[in-house]
């Protein structure tokens, strides 16, 4: 165990099934505020996908920081809030800005530089969702 790092609650094991209802009401929650805040650009374009990103960081983030602060059922929930938080408002700062309609030659060439830069964030989107379930697992194996 890593100084500082703690996965194991108080009173013994992990209680999984309510981590997971946790992470997973904060991350609707968020998904929610993102998408009415920012309509159609917020971040990942697809409501499914944000909330897939969003509640695996947060899950993983919550069953991996120290447990503070009140609990239900056992767990303490503020890691989760905290580790919410934190991601939604980096997530809020990748959205881009409401585009003009007229666009010149320029623009063009690089929105499509820029379509070319996110094909390659998929890749990094995929090995970060691979890395969060590997991170969330080994959280409740150790």
């Amino acid at each position: 165990m890593i100084i500082g790092l703690s996965i194991k609650q108080p009173g013994g094991k992990r209680m999984f099934l309510v981590d997971f209802i946790i992470a997973f009401s904060i991350a609707i929650i968020f998904v929610l505020i993102l998408r009415a805040l920012f309509g159609r650009r917020a971040p990942f374009g697809s409501i499914w996908i944000l909330l897939l990103f969003l509640f695996l960081v947060t899950w993983a983030g919550g069953v991996w920081l120290v447990p503070f602060g009140p609990t239900l059922f056992g767990v303490a929930w503020l890691p989760f809030l905290v580790v919410g938080v934190f991601i939604a408002i980096i997530l809020a700062t990748t959205v881009p800005p409401e585009s003009r309609q007229p666009m010149t030659v320029e623009e063009a060439r690089a929105e499509e530089t820029t379509a070319t830069a996110l094909a390659g964030l998929t890749v990094f989107f995929w090995i970060t969702i691979l890395l969060t379930i590997m991170a969330i697992l080994f959280a409740y194996i150790t």
